[in-house]
């Protein structure tokens, strides 16, 4: 199933491992700028169980691989390939985030309903 829009195939990832599997975020990130490369439609969203891998002070500090880039500079090689990154809400309602407490390359806060209704329109939709 393409998309309607523009025939591009529409990639969802869906993030809940935290610091803690810090490797895996990492992959999901990889896998999400390799889609991107391939003309994908590529959409990450970040939920409740990831804690700070999106808290201002805290991206650059979890290094994934020993001896390799630090996590927000992955997002931001995600974000140079055209990937979008989405914190879902409950991430900020479960430590009591604001936005503004979100790394500057998070596009936007989204709702359950949100990550429900692209899960259904999307063609491929990964969970990391």
């Amino acid at each position: 199933m393409m998309s309607e829009e523009n025939g591009e195939k529409k990639f969802l990832i869906v993030v809940t491992s935290g610091p803690e599997d810090a490797p895996l975020v990492k992959s999901a990130l990889d896998i999400a700028v390799v889609a991107a490369l391939y003309d994908a439609d590529v959409e990450m969203i970040f939920t409740a169980g990831t804690k700070n891998l999106l808290l201002k002070g805290e991206a650059e500090k979890i290094v994934p691989i020993p001896n390799g880039d630090n996590l927000l500079e992955a997002i931001r090689l995600a974000k140079e390939n055209g990937v979008k990154i989405y914190a879902c809400s409950p991430l900020l309602d479960t430590y009591g985030y604001k936005k503004e407490d979100l790394i500057e390359e998070v596009d936007d806060i989204v709702g359950g309903s949100y990550l429900v209704s692209r899960s259904m329109e999307s063609d491929v939709v990964l969970s990391f």
